[in-house]
């Protein structure tokens, strides 16, 4: 009489955790280097906006805004939006 057995062996259960452990390295490294990745993009897109904001203060008034002055300016022509406060 032939016996089957149903379920895993040591080995094969051993190579499952072995590949989700590898795998949940791989996707914690990944994460780790993404997070300053998407700080660096912003600050990027922040400063592109900026640029912008200026470049059409200075198309608009033929000079841009005074340094003590500046984000107040900016702010209230409606060329720059108020995201600090």
């Amino acid at each position: 009489m032939i016996k089957k057995e149903y379920g895993f062996t040591l080995v094969e259960l051993m190579v499952v955790i072995v590949i989700l452990a590898v795998l949940t390295g791989v996707a914690v490294v990944s994460y780790l280097n993404l997070s300053p990745r998407t700080k660096e993009s912003r600050t990027e897109l922040e400063m592109r906006n900026i640029s912008t904001a200026l470049s059409t203060y200075s198309a608009d008034n033929n000079v841009y805004p005074l340094t003590t002055g500046y984000p107040d300016e900016v702010e209230s022509g409606g060329y720059m939006a108020n995201f600090s406060r």
